[in-house]
């Protein structure tokens, strides 16, 4: 399941960074991070159809992946027969390479609204 949509946050550094707050509707995942240098990022993660998450909000990364247990779980939910192609994200935020939040949907933004 390649996916040739993913997002590069080289340049932004999410090391030592806090998740402030995150809300669930019924389609989207609004989220509040703020950075090691003070800036803060809105992120929202569209149409989502799963999410996990612990409760540990500091992070060391962020990153859109290709592969993920969660996907293989959501696709054998949604599909009778798992297809080769689908319009899912994987996003995780990560601390110590341990999965603190993880979101599959459909589409994704991010604007800082802070600096």
């Amino acid at each position: 399941m390649e996916n040739e949509m993913l997002v590069n946050f080289n340049d932004i550094g999410f090391a030592h960074s806090t998740i402030l707050a995150y809300n669930v509707s019924e389609d989207n995942v609004n989220l509040k991070l703020e950075c090691w240098d003070g800036k803060i990022f809105e992120m929202n993660f569209i149409k989502y159809v799963s999410f996990f998450s612990t409760n540990y909000f500091s992070i060391d990364d962020f990153q859109e992946v290709t592969e993920s247990f969660l996907l293989e779980r959501a696709l054998d939910e949604f599909y009778e027969v798992r297809p080769k192609h689908h319009p899912f994200r994987i996003f995780k935020f990560l601390h110590d390479d341990i999965t603190t939040l993880e979101i599959i949907c459909e589409g994704f933004n991010m604007k800082e609204i802070k600096t």
